[in-house]
């Protein structure tokens, strides 16, 4: 069974992510409770906290995680 999130340009399988709530700890550190859907019983959530360098965004710690 295939995943029916397709990426526009490209028609490979992508996911579709989700945000839940979004904590600001500091001007540069959030922790986001989301997760994300690739179709069928691919998911995954949790609680992710990244941390801003320079203009980009970066995971530093995913926790609580729960699959399907």
């Amino acid at each position: 069974m295939g995943s029916h999130i397709k990426d526009k340009e490209t028609r490979k399988p992508g996911k579709r992510l989700f945000v839940r709530k979004i904590r600001w700890l500091r001007r540069d550190r959030v922790q986001v409770r989301g997760g994300f859907a690739a179709g069928g019983l691919n998911a995954m959530s949790g609680l992710f906290t990244l941390e801003k360098k320079g203009k980009l965004w970066r995971v530093v710690k995913v926790s609580g995680v729960v699959m399907s």
